[in-house]
């Protein structure tokens, strides 16, 4: 299937229905899923059902393979999309263990917030485990902000955990955007 963005490091490509034995993989590493709200392993029937809802013509979440030199190696989507009120959730996770805190996501989740906002989104928003520090930082960088705490939010093996609500205006990635611009043609002089 073609490409739907992409630029010299990333593609993200649409979910087929072939991805789905290896997206049940990653999703069911124990290392990927303490980080994730599905607490239970994924079945091919869950699977099957969740590519259905991905794929109908009334689909309100837009999900992606983010791929490198044509290998797969994550998923990323906006979920929950609501134009009414102009915002939706991001997920991503890098499945491929290899390609782990090497900038890839960074730049795939900065080519979808980019088209989101796009699309006509105003916020974008994020739930992250209070313990995934990697991944605050990761949306922190991005210009996210820490918008909520919803304590003792999640129980998962035998403790409660915090969840983080991270969001981003698209006023906000305009300002960033401007900032970074300004400062990469300073360093050019």
């Amino acid at each position: 299937m073609s490409e739907f963005l992409s630029n010299e490091f990333i593609a993200l490509r649409p979910i087929e229905e072939s991805d789905l034995e290896q997206l049940r993989t990653w999703r069911n590493a124990p290392e990927l899923r303490e980080r994730t709200r599905e607490w239970k392993a994924l079945t091919s029937r869950d699977q099957a059902r969740w590519f259905e809802r991905i794929t109908s013509d009334e689909r309100k979440d837009h999900m992606f393979m983010v791929m490198h030199k044509q290998c797969a190696i994550g998923v990323i989507g906006l979920c929950g999309w609501n134009m009414h009120d102009r915002h939706a959730e991001i997920s991503f996770y890098v499945g491929d263990t290899e390609n782990r805190g090497k900038g890839y996501m960074s730049t795939a989740l900065s080519l979808l917030i980019d088209w989101g906002f796009k699309q006509g989104l105003h916020r974008i928003w994020a739930e992250v485990f209070a313990f995934n520090i990697p991944s605050i930082k990761l949306l922190e960088k991005l210009g996210f902000a820490v918008e909520g705490k919803q304590r003792d939010h999640v129980f998962r093996d035998g403790r409660f955990i915090d969840s983080l609500i991270m969001g981003l205006l698209s006023q906000d990635k305009q300002r960033l955007s401007s900032r970074f611009d300004t400062a990469e043609s300073d360093s050019a002089q």
